[in-house]
């Protein structure tokens, strides 16, 4: 069974409404498009320096060295500290590693020569 109250009053005459405060800050747009010279060394890369970086999970499996690469929960520390990684080649994938979480992780890409000098450009050859 159900009951029926009676109100005496209105919510609104009781309460006070809150201000809207932003809870995030704006957001900063991507760059959406790598810079010409980017893309200038990033089509240059010899056939070799591709097939480094090509089917990492399975190199990494083999090595027995999956757990090195970053987890979605390291992304805010891989991107912070991208620029402290230190160079290096794994399973014969070049990238670069990094200390997060008192783990070392690795982050596939290739390291290219720009006119601004030399970047490193995470990622993997897809075909």
């Amino acid at each position: 069974d159900s009951e029926i109250y009676e109100v005496d009053r209105n919510i609104s005459d009781v309460s006070v409404a809150l201000e809207n405060v932003p809870c995030v800050n704006p957001l900063k747009p991507m760059r959406s498009k790598p810079s010409e010279a980017v893309m200038t060394a990033l089509a240059e890369l010899s056939e070799e320096r591709l097939i480094e970086t090509s089917n990492i999970t399975e190199k990494l499996l083999e090595c027995d060295k999956i757990d090195m690469l970053p987890t979605i929960e390291n992304l805010p520390e891989v991107v912070k500290n991208i620029k402290k990684g230190k160079r290096e080649r794994i399973a014969k994938i070049s990238g670069l590693t990094l200390d997060i979480d008192k783990a070392k992780k690795f982050i596939p890409g290739q390291h290219v020569n720009t006119p601004q000098g030399p970047i490193f450009i995470p990622g993997q050859t897809v075909d």
